[in-house]
C-alpha cells in the first residue's frame, strides 16, 4: 500500500512551514514501501521486520526552550484543531491516513495526512470506546479499557480477531522486535504481551502516572525505546521516554501543554511516524477533543548519494536447529535520494550491530548472499544489510530472525482445579505448544517452571499435560504461572485463573441492582458500609478465609486504596436499631485493595480467619479510605432484599486522613434495602462440628523389643468447636501419616484400642489418633515413640589423656537405649573418628582404648559412636589433648587463673596478667588458643609503661622417668623495636642455674605453636622448673601465651613376672603374669606390647622357655643350694630376671620323675635359627611333636615315637621336612599323646 503524496497547508490554529523536497519524498516513499513489504517476508513461521536507520537523539532533549525555532527535537511541526469530532482520544496512522477513536462511542474518524477530516466509520463486533490505537503494518489494535484487544482492518472496516490481554488495556503500542504490544491502564504496570496474550515483560510506570497513549520506536541510537503520553495533573501533558532494556525512565521528558500555549485537553493517544514530513520523523499525539499535534522527533542523516535500500531481503535459518543462517538480497539500484545508483563499493552484513561479512565486489541491482556459520547460540538476531559507496553507508534493511532451536511456545487451555480431600491439592491441566515461540525449529520441551502466587516455585521435568500440587499448607486463593522450557531457554508464561484451594464457596446475591455506594463508594474519598446477611442465607458453619465483591467499574485506580473488613455474629435481623460498632466484631482485613475496571469479582484474602458458628446472622462492615475519587459509573452489583435497613452507608471527602473508624464512626448516613453481592470462601474440613481430640491417649512399645505398639484412647465427647459431639463415624490410627487402623463402629466417650503388629523395623514412629464424622476429620492426638530394640545411648565420662605420645581414651558405656526403648542388644563396637579425619573401628565391649598411631604432635580430639545390631547410637566428642608429644606432665590453659605460677616484677611497672575475651588488645593467637590468655602487655600501661617481669612454676616437676621432654605453648610476641625481647629458661637445681632454651628479640613472632626441646636440662631430673620472662622498656606492645604444656616420653619398662615362688621340696618354680599399673603405662610409649612367654634360669644358666606359669627343675641334688630365676619375654625384648635362693630338700635327682605330662616351652624364643623344645611324660607312650606355619601347613615333624616316663628335650634347626631353610616369622609347635594335646607359639627372627 503506497502512501499518498502530501501537500503543504496552513492550519487554522497554527502556521508551521512544511518543508518538502522531492528527493526526500522519494526516499521516504521507498522506506515506507519496504516497511509494508516487511510483513510479507517470512522466516520459518515468524514475521520479518525491516527498520529505518538509527539516529542520535538531539543533545537538547529534555531541556529545550519552549517555543524555540531551531531544528531540534520537539520543534513544533503542526497542530490540527479537531472541529467536529469531540470525545476523540486515540490516534494512529498507516501512512495513508490518520485515524482517531472516540472514548464514548463505537466510532472511528479518518483524516488525510494533512489533517483534513474525511469520514467517520464503525466496525461490526467492536463495541467502540477504544482509548488508544497501535498499528503493526497491516492491522490496527485497541481496547476499551478491558482485557479484550480488538484486531481491526480499517481499509475494509472489519473486525479480524481479538486478543485476551493479561492486563486491562488503555494505552497501547506495537513492538516490532518482539511482535507484541506494550500496554497499561493509567498507572498500572506497563506490560509487553504477545498475540496469544502471554506476558513477555513488564516494568513500573515510574515518576509519572495516568498514561493514555504509547508509541514504540527503534529509531534513536541506544534503543529500542517506549514513549508514553501521560496526564500529569490538570493541563500537564508529559511525553516520557522509557529504556526498554532496563525498564526505567531515561530522564527525557517534554511538557506538550506548556509548549502549545493555546491550551490542550487531557492526554490521549500517541504515535511515531516518518509519514508526515519527508526527511523527518514525527512524534504525534492527540489532546482529547482538542488537537492532533506533531513535534519533530528526528531527521535522517543518510547521504542522498549513498546506496538506497536493499530489496528482496530473506533470512533463512538452517534446518534442524543448526546455528546457521542464509542471508539473500538484491543490491540497491537507486540512491538514498531516489536517483539511479551508479556507485556501489561494498555490501555489508551485520548481526546485532557486529559486522560479519563484506562483499567487496557487489553488482548494482544484482543478487547477493552470505551464510552465517558463526551464530553463537539460539536466539533472535537482527541482521542488517546495507550498501556502501564513497558517500558512506546507505539505507539499511534490518530483519529479525530466530536462529537455532526455538524455545517453546506458551501452554494453552490452562485450567486450575481444586481436588482437595483430606489434603490440600491443586491440579493444573494444559495443552502443550506444538511450535516454537518465534516460529523457529522446534523439537519439543523438556520441562516447566511453575510458580504459585504465594511465591513457591516448582521445576517439573519431562513433558506432561497435568500436574498436582500437594504442598499447599493453608487453604487460599491461588494463581499458577506455567513457563515451558527446553535447552534453548524458557518460552512465554501462562497464568491460570484465580481459584480457591481447600475452600468451599457460598454466594449471596444475584446481581439485580447496580449501586455506586455499596459496598464501597468510589465516587467519594471515604466510605463506610455495614450490612447484615441472614442466617438462612448462609451455610451452617463456615471458617471464612476470603470474601469477594462483584464490581462493574469503568475507572482505573491510580493507587490501591486503604481498605478494612470487619465481621461478627449478631442477633439483630436488620440495622434499624443503628450501626453495630467494631467492639462487637473482629477486624479480619486491614490493607490495600486495587479494583480493576470491568465486570469482576474482587477477591480479598483475609488477614485472619473468621469462624461463623451459625449462632446468629452475619454482620459485615467495610471501610474505604482514599484520596482518590472516580466516577458514579463505577458500580457494584447488589441484590434487593425488600427489607428496610438491610444496609447502612455513609461517605465523605476527607483528603489526607481517614474519616471513618469502626469503633467511633462517625455513624449516621443512610439506609438501604439492598445488600452487596458477596462470595464467602471457607474451609469445610476445619468445621467446628468435626470430632474434638481424644483423651487418655497412650502409645506403649513392647518392653521386650518386639516390633509392636499398643495404642489406647477414649473416644472424643466434644466437637472441634468445643460443643457436645453428636456424631462419630470412625476412629483412625495413623503411623507416620499412614492409616494403619480404622474402627468403623466407635462409641462417643468409650475406650478404644489397637495393637500395631505391622511395624516394619526398629525406629522412631509418630502415631496419631483422630476421630472422623460427616463434617470431616477432627483434632488428632499425636505421639512419638521408639518401637523395637533401641540403639545405644551416648557413652559417658569420655576422657582423653596423653600417654607417651599416644591417645588414651576412657569412658563409661550406656545402660539405656537412646530413645528410651528396650536396650537388650549388647554394644557390638564403636566408631572412632580422630579430629584429623582418621577412622578407627573397635569391636566388642570396651571402656578404654589406646591410639598409638598419632602422626604428628598436635591437639587432637576423638568422636566416639557406640553401635549395636540395630544401628548407631549418638556420637560424643572428647576433650582436646596434646598427643604425639609424649605424656602430658603439666598443662595450664589459664582458665582457672594464675594458680600454678609465681609472678615476679623484676623492674618497671608491668606484670603478667590473665585476660578474658573480649581482649583489650588485638592479640594474634593461633587457632588452638581459646578462652583466657596470659600476657605481659606494655601497650595497656600508657606512655609511662615499662615491663621486665617473670613467671615460673610454683611446684617444680619430677621428671625422673622421662628420657625426652618438650615444652609447648601458643605464642604471640609483638615487638616495637630491638629493645623488646623475651625468653624461656629451664632450671634443674632449684634456680641456682637457669638455662636459656628460647629467645625472641626485636622481631614479631605471632600466631605460632612453639615446640621447645628441653630434654638436655629436664629429662631424668627431679627438680625441674621453667620461667617466662618479658622485657619491653617503654610504651611498646606485648607477649601473650596460652596452653602451656610439658610433655615427656619415658623409658620402655618391660615388666617382669610377679609373685615368683619356689617349692624347695619339689623343685617347682611358679609365678604370675606381669602386672602393669596405670602410672607405669603413662611412662611407656606402648602399653600394647605382646607377652610371648618366659625364660627360666638355674644358677644363672638358661634352663628353657615356657608359656606356662610354672617350671619343674630336674637333676637337683638334695641339700644343695641353688638360685632359681624367671624373666618375661616380650616382642620388644625381655624383662629383668627375678631370682630366688633356695636349698633343695627333696629326693635325689636321679629318681625324680615328672608329675604331669606337659609341653613346657622352647628356648630361646625368639631364636635364630636353633631352639630347644622341652616336654615331660607322666607315663610312657607314643608322642608326636610337629611344627606348623601361620597357614596351618606342616613344616617339620620333630618327634613321632614311643618314649619313656621322663623329662625330654628336642631341638629344631629351622629346616623343614625336605631339609630346606624356613623363613622368619611366627610358627606353632604341637605335642600330642593319647591323653594330651597342647600348642605353643615361637618366633624365628633371622
Amino acid at each position: 500500500m503506497l502512501r499518498k503524496d502530501k501537500v503543504c497547508i496552513m492550519q487554522k490554529a497554527l502556521n508551521f512551514n512544511c518543508l518538502r523536497r522531492q528527493k526526500m519524498r522519494k526516499l521516504f516513499n521507498i522506506l515506507f514501501i519496504i516497511f509494508l513489504l516487511s510483513g510479507t517476508l517470512l522466516f520459518a513461521a515468524d514475521k520479518m521486520k525491516v527498520e529505518t536507520p538509527k539516529i542520535d537523539l538531539d543533545a537538547n532533549a529534555g531541556s529545550h526552550p519552549y517555543g524555540g525555532t531551531t531544528d531540534d527535537l520537539f520543534d513544533a511541526q503542526f497542530a490540527w484543531l479537531i472541529e467536529d469530532g469531540g470525545s476523540e482520544a486515540g490516534v494512529e496512522t498507516d501512512g495513508n491516513y490518520v485515524y482517531t477513536t472516540k472514548y464514548d462511542g463505537p466510532v472511528f474518524r479518518r483524516y488525510a495526512m494533512n489533517g483534513a477530516f474525511i469520514e467517520e466509520f464503525s466496525i461490526t463486533g467492536c463495541p467502540g470506546s477504544i482509548r488508544d490505537l497501535a498499528y503493526d503494518g497491516q492491522y490496527f489494535y485497541g481496547s476499551a479499557t478491558s482485557t479484550t484487544v480488538y484486531q481491526m482492518d480499517f481499509d475494509n472496516e472489519t473486525l479480524i480477531s481479538t486478543i485476551t490481554a493479561p492486563i486491562t488495556v488503555r494505552g497501547i503500542a506495537y513492538d516490532a522486535m518482539n511482535d507484541g504490544f506494550w500496554a497499561n491502564n493509567w498507572s498500572d504496570q506497563i506490560t509487553l504481551f504477545d498475540r496469544n496474550g502471554n506476558t513477555l515483560d513488564s516494568f513500573a510506570c515510574g515518576t509519572y502516572g495516568s498514561f493514555y497513549g504509547f508509541a514504540w520506536e527503534n529509531i534513536l541510537n541506544g534503543g529500542p525505546y517506549l514513549w508514553g503520553y501521560a496526564q500529569d495533573g490538570p493541563g500537564n501533558n508529559q511525553l516520557v521516554q522509557f529504556d526498554i532494556a532496563t525498564g526505567m525512565e531515561t530522564g527525557v521528558t517534554f511538557d506538550v501543554a506548556s509548549y502549545f500555549t493555546f491550551g490542550l485537553g487531557p492526554a490521549g493517544g500517541l504515535l511515531i511516524s516518518d509519514a508526515f514530513i519527508e526527511g523527518k520523523v514525527t512524534i504525534c499525539g492527540l489532546s482529547q477533543s482538542a488537537y492532533i499535534w506533531g513535534l519533530e522527533f528526528a531527521d535522517y542523516s543518510v547521504p542522498f548519494n549513498s546506496p538506497g535500500l536493499p530489496t528482496d531481503v530473506v533470512v533463512t535459518a538452517a534446518v534442524g536447529g543448526v546455528l546457521e543462517a542464509a542471508i539473500e538480497w538484491t543490491c540497491p539500484d537507486i540512491q538514498a535520494g531516489g536517483d539511479p545508483l551508479n556507485d556501489l563499493d561494498e555490501m555489508r552484513v551485520y548481526r546485532d550491530e557486529e559486522l560479519i561479512y563484506t562483499d567487496f565486489s557487489p553488482t548494482i541491482g544484482g543478487d547477493g548472499s552470505y551464510t552465517d556459520t558463526g551464530v553463537p547460540g539460539a536466539d533472535n538476531y537482527a541482521y542488517k544489510i546495507v550498501g556502501v559507496n564513497s558517500n558512506g553507508e546507505g539505507i539499511p534493511a534490518i530483519i529479525y530472525a530466530w536462529v537455532g532451536e526455538d524455545v517453546p511456545g506458551a501452554v494453552t487451555d490452562l485450567i486450575l482445579t481444586d481436588i482437595s480431600g483430606d489434603e490440600l491439592i491443586a491440579q493444573l491441566d494444559w495443552t502443550n505448544p506444538t511450535a516454537g515461540y518465534h516460529g523457529g525449529y522446534y523439537t519439543g520441551l523438556i520441562g516447566y517452571n511453575i510458580e504459585r502466587s504465594d511465591g513457591e516455585t516448582f521445576n517439573i521435568t519431562g513433558s506432561t499435560t497435568t500436574w498436582q500440587d500437594d504442598s499447599i499448607v493453608d487453604p487460599g486463593l491461588y494463581i499458577y504461572t506455567v513457563t515451558p522450557y527446553n535447552a534453548s531457554g524458557s518460552g512465554p508464561s501462562t497464568n491460570s485463573l484465580q481459584v480457591g484451594i481447600g475452600y468451599s464457596v457460598t454466594q449471596v446475591g444475584v446481581g439485580e441492582v447496580g449501586n455506586y455506594h455499596i459496598p464501597m463508594d468510589l465516587y467519594m474519598m471515604d466510605s463506610m458500609v455495614e450490612v447484615i446477611y441472614l442466617q438462612e442465607w448462609l451455610d451452617a458453619f463456615m471458617v471464612i478465609s476470603a470474601v469477594s465483591f462483584h464490581a462493574n467499574t469503568v475507572s482505573t485506580m491510580a493507587d490501591a486504596c486503604n481498605f478494612e473488613v470487619w465481621l461478627g455474629e449478631t442477633a439483630e435481623d436488620d440495622l434499624s436499631a443503628g450501626w453495630i460498632d467494631g467492639t462487637n466484631m473482629i477486624q479480619v482485613f486491614d490493607g490495600t485493595l486495587n479494583i480493576p475496571p470491568g465486570d469482576n469479582w474482587v477477591a480479598i484474602e483475609l488477614d485472619e480467619n473468621f469462624v461463623y458458628e451459625n449462632n446468629g446472622n452475619l454482620v459485615m462492615m467495610i471501610i474505604r479510605d482514599d484520596d482518590q475519587y472516580y466516577s458514579p459509573s463505577d458500580l457494584w452489583w447488589c441484590t434487593d432484599s425488600g427489607t428496610p435497613f438491610r444496609t447502612r452507608f455513609n461517605y465523605n471527602d476527607n483528603p489526607g486522613a481517614q474519616h471513618f473508624d469502626a469503633i467511633t464512626g462517625p455513624f449516621g448516613g443512610w439506609d438501604h434495602t439492598i445488600y452487596p453481592d458477596v462470595r464467602f470462601y471457607y474451609s469445610s474440613d476445619a468445621s467446628a462440628q468435626a470430632p474434638g481430640a481424644s483423651t487418655d491417649v497412650t502409645f506403649t512399645a513392647d518392653a521386650g523389643g518386639a516390633l509392636e505398639t499398643e495404642i489406647n484412647w477414649i473416644c472424643p465427647t466434644m466437637n472441634s468447636g468445643g460443643n457436645t459431639l453428636t456424631e462419630l463415624l470412625e476412629m483412625r490410627v495413623y503411623r507416620d501419616d499412614e492409616l494403619i487402623y480404622t474402627d468403623t463402629n466407635p462409641i462417643i466417650g468409650d475406650p478404644g484400642t489397637h495393637l500395631d503388629i505391622s511395624v516394619p523395623f526398629s525406629g522412631n514412629y509418630e502415631y496419631s489418633v483422630v476421630g472422623y464424622n460427616s463434617f470431616g476429620i477432627g483434632i488428632p492426638v499425636e505421639g512419638m515413640i521408639w518401637v523395637g530394640e533401641d540403639v545405644p545411648n551416648v557413652v559417658e565420662n569420655l576422657l582423653l589423656t596423653g600417654q607417651a605420645g599416644a591417645g588414651y581414651l576412657t569412658w563409661d558405656n550406656p545402660i539405656t537405649g537412646l530413645h528410651g526403648g528396650p536396650f537388650n542388644e549388647p554394644i557390638a563396637g564403636y566408631h572412632l573418628e580422630r579430629s584429623d579425619g582418621e577412622i578407627i573401628e573397635i569391636s566388642g565391649v570396651v571402656t578404654e582404648y589406646i591410639d598409638d598411631t598419632i602422626p604428628v604432635g598436635d591437639y587432637y580430639s576423638y568422636t566416639v559412636t557406640p553401635y549395636n545390631s540395630v544401628g548407631d547410637g549418638p556420637p560424643v566428642t572428647s576433650n582436646s589433648a596434646m598427643l604425639g608429644a609424649g605424656d602430658e606432665i603439666f598443662f595450664d590453659d589459664f582458665e582457672s587463673g594464675l594458680v600454678n605460677w609465681n609472678s615476679l616484677i623484676n623492674s618497671g611497672n608491668g606484670e603478667w596478667l590473665i585476660y578474658t575475651p573480649p581482649f583489650p588488645n588485638s592479640y594474634n593467637m593461633p587457632p588452638s588458643s581459646s578462652g583466657n590468655i596470659l600476657a605481659a602487655d606494655t601497650d595497656l600501661g600508657g606512655p609511662n609503661a615499662n615491663i621486665d617481669c617473670t613467671i615460673n612454676l610454683i611446684t617444680p616437676l619430677d621428671l625422673t622417668v622421662y628420657t625426652t621432654v618438650e615444652l609447648r605453648f601458643d605464642n604471640d610476641f609483638n615487638a616495637l623495636n630491638s629493645s623488646d625481647y623475651c625468653y624461656v629458661d629451664v632450671t634443674n637445681d632449684g634456680g641456682v642455674t637457669w638455662n636459656n632454651v628460647l629467645t625472641f628479640s626485636g622481631v614479631d613472632v605471632t600466631a605460632t605453636n612453639e615446640i621447645v626441646d628441653i630434654t638436655e636440662y629436664a629429662a631424668g631430673e627431679t627438680n625441674v622448673n621453667i620461667r617466662f620472662n618479658s622485657v619491653q622498656p617503654g610504651w611498646h606492645w606485648w607477649w601473650a601465651i596460652d596452653n602451656v604444656g610439658i610433655y615427656g616420653i619415658g623409658e620402655v619398662l618391660l615388666t617382669p613376672p610377679s609373685n615368683v615362688q619356689i617349692d624347695e621340696y619339689l623343685g617347682l618354680l611358679t609365678w604370675e603374669e606381669p602386672t602393669i599399673s596405670r602410672a607405669e603405662r603413662q611412662t611407656q610409649k606402648n602399653s600394647n606390647r605382646e607377652l610371648l612367654g618366659y625364660n627360666v634360669y638355674l644358677d644363672g644358666e638358661l634352663e628353657g622357655n615356657t608359656s606356662d606359669l610354672e617350671w619343674q627343675y630336674t637333676d637337683l641334688v638334695n641339700g644343695e643350694e641353688y638360685v632359681a630365676g624367671v624373666q618375661a619375654v616380650y616382642d620388644e625384648g625381655t624383662s629383668d630376671i627375678v631370682e630366688l635362693d633356695f636349698t633343695y630338700a627333696g629326693v635325689d635327682a636321679g629318681i625324680i620323675l615328672p608329675l604331669i605330662t606337659e609341653l613346657r616351652g622352647n628356648y630361646p624364643n625368639p631364636f635364630n635359627p636353633i631352639t630347644t623344645i622341652s616336654f615331660s611324660l607322666v607315663e610312657a607312650g607314643n608322642v608326636s611333636i610337629n611344627i606348623y606355619n601361620m597357614r596351618g601347613q606342616l613344616v617339620k615333624t620333630l618327634v613321632n615315637a614311643e618314649l619313656e616316663n621322663a623329662y625330654h628335650e628336642v631341638s629344631w634347626n629351622g629346616k623343614d621336612n625336605n631339609g630346606k631353610n624356613t623363613a622368619s616369622g611366627v610358627y606353632f609347635y604341637t605335642m600330642r599323646t593319647q591323653n594330651y594335646n597342647s600348642t605353643k607359639k615361637m618366633i624365628m627372627m633371622k
